[in-house]
């Protein structure tokens, strides 16, 4: 269900059906395409740094969505991984997409089922197609009373384009680490 709903909001397309398009009345040959460029993700929250895998959702811990971590955040701000454009603002307030300079699709979901909350106690702080900086406030969310309407507030941070790059989780030596909003997380080349 929670794939669905994503691949509504954020999008998706089949990268068959992407270059299919591309190829049809182009009328240049194919070329490769463009190197992405490395880069490193930062933290967009403060909280203890969880694998993936652990996640109490399949299509986060199964990796459906793309690669990435978790966190458990102990406060409730949600800023910027990277200078991006918002791709997704999703109407319940509860998550966002971007894209990084470098190409990477990032999704940031805070809680497992808090759509179901309906935007209560989360406030979207960018609209679509916005520029933001790393460590610009995205989402700002009420941890307390989240928790307290008996959500999980486990926040994926994951890459959904994943596959295209060569792709380090960083500072993931112990489960439950405590992370600092902008401390680095991903490195992709």
């Amino acid at each position: 269900m929670v794939t669905t709903v994503l691949v509504y909001f954020v999008g998706f397309t089949d990268p068959v059906e992407a270059k299919g398009k591309e190829e049809k009345g182009s009328g240049q040959p194919d070329v490769a395409p463009a190197m992405k460029k490395t880069a490193t993700l930062v933290s967009p929250l403060k909280g203890n740094i969880v694998p993936l895998e652990t996640v109490n959702d399949e299509s986060f811990s199964q990796k459906l969505l793309g690669d990435g971590v978790a966190i458990k955040p102990t406060e409730g701000i949600v800023r910027a991984p990277c200078d991006a454009v918002i791709s997704s603002v999703i109407e319940t307030k509860h998550a966002v997409g971007m894209t990084c300079e470098n190409g990477a699709e990032v999704l940031i979901h805070v809680g497992l089922d808090t759509v179901q909350l309906k935007g209560k106690y989360f406030e979207s702080l960018v609209k679509l197609d916005q520029k933001v900086k790393a460590g610009e406030p995205l989402i700002q969310f009420d941890l307390e009373s989240i928790t307290a309407a008996g959500y999980d507030t486990t926040t994926p941070f994951i890459v959904m384009n994943s596959d295209e790059y060569k792709f380090d989780l960083l500072g993931q030596d112990a489960e439950d680490e405590q992370i600092e909003i902008g401390q680095p997380v991903i490195q992709m080349a």
